[in-house]
């Protein structure tokens, strides 16, 4: 949480030195690297864009909002954060939808892969479960475990379960996101049962909690613990 996730900062053990890394890999990328990658003649205005997306992690991305806040056009928009994405600047979690009714079927949402580009604490915390159910998710694709992929459930009643893991298209995993709440969340548990997920699992910031709610299923348990169980 306090160093990021890449090797040298994480190793360095410094919060000054992390920060730093953070600040020189972001000016690299859109100095560097993006200009290798697309020739972008507004340089200018990709670094606002980029400056923007961490305030937009773990909400549901709206590229037309970007698009008024930088003041270029749509497809523009749309363009940069592909780019982005390739560069590893960022990735995108996109919704299921399945057989519900009422569910949102195109926003996704946004997160970065240097997490301390994200300065809110609950949304750093988000944003590094994130980080690691995508690399979960790699993970047992790539150990023939099955073909898995990371969404995210929302109606439009923004009922949410932050994110549920697919396992051949089928919902396996879902996972909410809490900090002090220990009971099980009304939407993680009505989700997963109309989604029929067997796993289920609500996080908290309390790293001494673990508790099993039998009968809707939830285990309700600190990041930690849970993170660390993952692969």
């Amino acid at each position: 949480m306090a160093l990021g996730g890449f090797p040298e900062p994480y190793l360095s053990g410094s919060e000054q030195k992390a920060l730093r890394w953070s600040r020189l890999r972001l000016e690299r990328l859109l100095q560097e690297d993006l200009r290798d990658l697309r020739a972008i003649a507004d340089l200018q205005a990709v670094r606002v864009l980029a400056d923007l997306l961490p305030e937009r992690v773990g909400s549901l991305l709206s590229v037309n909002s970007l698009r008024e806040d930088v003041g270029v056009s749509y497809g523009t928009v749309r363009a940069w954060l592909a780019a982005f994405d390739a560069l590893y600047l960022c990735f995108l979690v996109r919704p299921h939808a399945g057989r519900l009714a009422r569910t949102l079927r195109a926003e996704p949402k946004l997160y970065l892969y240097d997490v301390l580009s994200v300065r809110e604490l609950a949304a750093r915390r988000e944003n590094l479960v994130a980080l690691h159910l995508l690399k979960a998710c790699h993970y047992w694709t790539d150990t023939a475990r099955g073909e898995f992929d990371l969404r995210f459930v929302r109606d439009k009643e923004k009922r949410e379960v932050d994110f549920l893991v697919l396992r051949d298209r089928k919902p396996w995993l879902a996972v909410e996101c809490k900090s002090d709440q220990r009971q099980p969340s009304p939407d993680l548990v009505r989700f997963a049962e109309l989604l029929g997920a067997p796993l289920r699992f609500q996080l908290v910031s309390d790293e001494r909690f673990d508790r099993f709610f039998a009968d809707p299923k939830v285990r309700v348990l600190g990041y930690e613990r849970f993170l660390a169980g993952l692969v």
